[in-house]
């Protein structure tokens, strides 16, 4: 390839770098060691989206020295998520991404999904950590009448900047 070329593309891939929007992980992230040891890294305020004034969904994303934890967490009202409910996540491109529950049975709310580390899952951590949430829909289970199971999907929708900081603290944490 004759050097001109070269240097054209060795010119665009630095301007390309420089306008890349940074991250100050340390703005974002905050990291704390527990008795034992153990050390647990977590963004420093809370994401939640509220569907009315009493409910909605907490993200929660954690790092531990074993893996990347993404929780969805259910609020106001009760909400049970069976051990092997899905979470289908749609970025903004429209692509999809589908999780599926690696807790045990839980009427709190609680829907958490491992990745990284000793737990692999490296393709779905690298979506989550490149692609902006656009929505999550998220499987719960419920009794009919007669005492059936029934499942219930409920999305909801991220704003822009939601999604961002979401995608923007699981990078962060990916780099510790």
């Amino acid at each position: 390839m004759p050097k001109i070329i070269q240097a054209v593309i060795l010119l665009f891939s630095f301007f390309a770098y420089c306008q890349a929007p940074r991250v100050n992980c340390e703005e974002l992230i905050e990291t704390k060691t527990y008795p034992g040891g153990s050390v647990m890294s977590s963004p420093k305020e809370k994401i939640r989206v509220f569907k009315d004034a009493d409910n909605g969904l907490e993200i929660m994303l954690v790092k531990t020295t074993e893996s990347v934890i993404v929780n969805f967490n259910a609020f106001g009202g009760i909400k049970c998520v069976r051990k092997n409910a899905i979470a289908e996540i749609t970025f903004t491109d429209d692509t999809k991404l589908s999780l599926q529950n690696m807790g045990d049975l839980d009427c709190k709310g609680n829907f958490s999904y491992f990745m990284g580390g000793v737990i692999g899952k490296e393709k779905e951590l690298g979506l989550l950590k490149l692609k902006t949430m656009k929505k999550v829909k998220i499987e719960y289970a419920d009794t009919d009448d007669k005492g059936n199971l029934k499942l219930i999907y409920e999305e909801t929708a991220f704003t822009k900047e939601q999604g961002e900081r979401i995608m923007k603290v699981i990078d962060c944490l990916t780099k510790l």
